[in-house]
């Protein structure tokens, strides 16, 4: 027999008996089976709960991107209706200005606002007024000032250039608000 190594370092000659439980007590395997059945569920729901809040930011971030698009769609209105006025002074240039513009419209993606970005590229009121379904003819007034005649944007062509420009910005409101809905 070996010699076994007692408590305070000194070797020990006492037989050991190795005892075999030949019998398996239920109590054991229940819970053992009933720890592995709890770690599983554990494991499942702990899955489940990553997977709603991952889906709970993917949300949060959608609905952020949307109201950043529907304030970035307020500004272009806003920012069209305070230059109405100035339209006159830059007849011949182009209306939409790409610079005045420009910046917002990179803003949102690049299948939105066709209108707007088809008119803002172009040259000249003529341009602008074929684009909106005016008649060449018909998209200047000439304005006698000092002896000078000068070429300013027709009324009708700023009411056919508001409604193409609305209709635009409006499409592209209810499209965020259909998706939101759904």
């Amino acid at each position: 027999m070996p010699a076994i190594t007692g408590s305070v370092g000194v070797p020990t000659t006492a037989p050991v008996h190795i005892v075999e439980d030949s019998t398996t007590n239920p109590w054991d395997v229940a819970a053992v089976t009933s720890g592995v059945l709890i770690g599983l569920i554990s494991l499942a729901i702990a899955g489940w709960a990553l997977k709603k809040s991952n889906d709970a930011q993917n949300a949060i971030g959608a609905e952020r991107r949307r109201t950043f698009e529907l304030e970035v769609l307020r500004e272009l209105i806003m920012s069209f209706d305070d230059n109405a006025e100035r339209w006159p002074k830059i007849a011949d240039a182009p209306i939409l200005l790409d610079l005045q513009f420009g910046g917002r419209l990179a803003l949102l993606p690049p299948y939105e606002l066709p209108q707007w970005r088809k008119i803002a590229k172009l040259a000249n009121v003529e341009d602008v007024a074929e684009a909106v379904g005016i008649e060449r003819g018909k998209a200047v007034k000439w304005n006698v000032q000092s002896d000078r005649q000068f070429p300013s944007p027709s009324p009708e062509l700023l009411l056919a250039l508001r409604k193409a420009m609305y209709d635009d910005v409006i499409s592209a409101i209810e499209r965020r608000m259909n998706d939101r809905d759904s």
